[in-house]
């Protein structure tokens, strides 16, 4: 999934997403697990409408959302 990410998301799109993502995981007993459902509410979040549908659109084609 990070690699359709990767390519599929602006430089700043990703840099946005980490950002978020860090802040989210702060506090959480085991940052270093992160969800599928957390990652697209983070996505959510971004002004950015582009951003969660292609995080969706990546988790998708992975096999993850059904």
């Amino acid at each position: 999934m990070g690699q359709s990410l990767e390519r599929d998301l602006s430089p700043a799109q990703l840099l946005e997403l980490v950002r978020l993502v860090r802040a989210y995981r702060r506090n959480d007993p085991d940052p270093d697990r992160l969800s599928l459902q957390d990652l697209l509410r983070v996505a959510s979040q971004i002004r950015d409408p582009q951003v969660p549908i292609i995080v969706a659109r990546s988790a998708a084609s992975c096999g993850l959302l059904y």
